[in-house]
């Protein structure tokens, strides 16, 4: 092993001026030019091209260092607040507001200051869609996907368990095959009710006035 280590590529003191020149580019190798103020006595770094771990390194208050120059300035957290009772909550995983049990929960940006008090950080003018929800439901319909997700009792049991727990089980964020699906994610394909659109809107021959063709035998 020592003879395959030919000394190259390692930064110490003998080449760390010289980080240009070993592919380490930027101000402050890799540190963006607005924050090179605050980074200028920094001596340590984290040097990482995952920009999960950028994010964790930010977190976590330590200096982060690139070798191509592309580094992740801020780290945005999220939030779920519900419209219909303002309540908010931390789990991203949620459907259904844990207060009022409705499903108008909705993303909301938050940052944390140097007390760890978070400031919520809400959109001007913000119109909260209807589309979807001012509809009656039409007849239930029978079989295995003829029920409509409305509460999240449904999740608990049923086919809806087993739904809900399929896309749930996903595979780590970490893991290098399930880097194009962007690791773990929960509740895809889960659709609460209808979804955002008419339910009793006809679809088809139906609404261009045509009427369907009927199976043979039948009246």
């Amino acid at each position: 092993m020592a003879a395959e280590d030919d000394g190259e590529g390692w930064i110490g003191p003998e080449n760390v001026t010289t980080g240009g020149k070993m592919g380490v580019t930027g101000g402050h190798w890799g540190v963006r030019a607005r924050t090179s103020k605050r980074t200028a006595d920094v001596r340590v770094g984290c040097v990482t091209t995952d920009y999960a771990m950028q994010n964790v390194l930010l977190q976590m208050g330590l200096s982060l260092l690139t070798v191509d120059g592309r580094a992740i300035d801020r780290v945005k957290q999220w939030v779920l607040k519900c419209d219909a009772c303002f309540k908010i909550t931390t789990d991203m995983s949620k459907m259904f507001c844990p207060m009022c049990g409705n499903a108008t929960l909705a993303r909301l940006g938050v940052t944390l200051d140097a007390k760890g008090n978070p400031h919520y950080h809400y959109k001007r003018n913000r119109v909260v869609r209807t589309t979807g929800s001012k509809h009656s439901l039409p007849a239930a319909r029978g079989g295995r996907d003829g029920d409509l997700l409305l509460r999240e009792d449904q999740l608990l049991t049923g086919a809806w368990r087993q739904r809900a727990h399929k896309k749930t089980a996903a595979s780590s964020m970490f893991d290098p095959y399930d880097e194009a699906r962007g690791g773990k994610r929960t509740g895809v394909d889960v659709v609460v009710g209808y979804g955002r659109r008419n339910p009793n809107a006809m679809r088809g021959r139906e609404r261009r006035g045509q009427k369907k063709n009927k199976r043979p035998g039948r009246k």
